[in-house]
């Protein structure tokens, strides 16, 4: 008799078509970000634009990337049959630069409803994003804790990934000298 798993969480990977322009677009942004906007608001040692109440919206300068993300997330909805007509709203966007060593706690974005990142530069060994699994009871009952309660997605340029903002993640430590570049992003379902 085989074993049966229920309650799955999704997430959503694929990669972007306009890569080049979405490249140049997001090269084009970073060369305006100075030092002085680069800081660390979460108790990790990740550079990010991301500032409580005052920060610039990264996609706002990168209309080709929102318009794909968007198109994405749309099919991530179609996917998981999402049963409302969506109005797909970024509320908060920003780049994060991680160096050698950085990486990023276990956190969650729970008061949006979608989640994302957008890999710009990585070599693929530059630290992994790991998802635990949202059950606590899963990860600490005797019947389940053997189980693997987390999966891990490894950066590849182009890549996107959506998933549901209460997923617990985090990034792993990069141990590379190659610094990795992500956009991130928290989606409103209006």
């Amino acid at each position: 008799m085989p074993v049966e798993y229920f309650f799955p969480t999704p997430i959503y990977y694929s990669f972007v078509k306009n890569l080049e322009s979405i490249q140049h677009e997001v090269d084009s942004y970073l060369s305006s970000v100075s030092e002085t906007d680069l800081v660390n608001p979460w108790g990790d040692t990740v550079q990010t634009t991301f500032k409580y109440g005052n920060y610039i919206h990264a996609l706002d300068k990168m209309p080709i990337l929102l318009s794909e993300i968007k198109e994405h997330c749309y099919e991530f909805l179609k996917n998981i049959k999402y049963q409302q007509t969506a109005d797909i709203h970024v509320r908060e966007s920003w780049c994060n630069i991680s160096n050698k060593n950085s990486f990023q706690h276990i956190h969650l974005h729970g008061d949006t409803d979608v989640s994302g990142v957008y890999y710009h530069q990585t070599n693929e060994q530059d630290g992994d994003i790991v998802f635990r699994n949202p059950s606590l009871v899963n990860r600490f009952h005797k019947l389940t804790y053997n189980i693997d309660n987390s999966v891990t997605y490894k950066p590849e340029v182009g890549k996107i990934l959506l998933f549901p903002s209460f997923l617990e993640h985090g990034v792993f430590h990069n141990n590379t000298d190659h610094k990795r570049i992500s956009v991130t992003f928290n989606i409103d379902l209006k």
